[in-house]
């Protein structure tokens, strides 16, 4: 009996899981246009105990900086900014790979103040932004377009002419379906 039981539980968390994730593809679907993602700047904060920073004078004289860290993030940083001990921003050019150690000498440049937190500094694209949504009857019509399509043009390669041919041909299908191309084109 606790068998049946636990079976049944399982096959309504399976048949849970499978509407959640069409809803969410639903969602998707109902976007006709999307905008192009941008790629922004991203930074992530390190604590001055997660790195080490230490001013180091060299043979020849000149002065720089000897700079530790591990990137705990996912992400290829490509900038470390900070404030120096005498108030002014720092900025140095890295190519850091994801959860890997960086040690590093800078020449003229000056360490971050003591007990300051650094800035990695990443690219992150944004998450794409949908700019138009098809209206209700559009949305009922794509199953009809899109299962046109794919019977008429089976191999994908065709023509222009008769590419467009399909297309006009389709698009007037399924903004007025009839009986017969509803089960033609299941679109139930």
């Amino acid at each position: 009996m606790l068998l049946k039981t636990n079976n049944k539980i399982k096959s309504l968390a399976l048949l849970f899981m499978a509407i959640a994730s069409l809803a969410s593809a639903n969602e998707d679907l109902e976007c006709k246009v999307w905008a192009v993602p941008k790629v922004s700047w991203k930074a992530y904060e390190l604590q001055s105990f997660q790195y080490s920073a230490k001013v180091q004078l060299f043979e020849n004289g000149n002065k720089g900086t000897e700079l530790t860290l591990n990137n705990p993030t996912d992400q290829t940083i490509e900038r470390i900014d900070w404030v120096n001990y005498t108030g002014e921003s720092e900025m140095v050019a890295v190519n850091i790979s994801p959860r890997a150690t960086f040690a590093e000498n800078f020449l003229h440049v000056t360490p971050p103040k003591k007990g300051a937190q650094i800035e990695l500094i990443y690219r992150q694209e944004d998450e794409p932004k949908c700019l138009e949504f098809f209206e209700d009857g559009e949305i009922a019509q794509l199953p009809i377009y899109d299962n046109c399509l794919a019977s008429r043009m089976p191999q994908g390669v065709v023509e222009k002419e008769v590419k467009d041919s399909v297309i006009r041909t389709c698009t007037r299908i399924a903004e007025d379906p009839s009986f017969g191309d509803l089960l033609r084109y299941n679109a139930w």
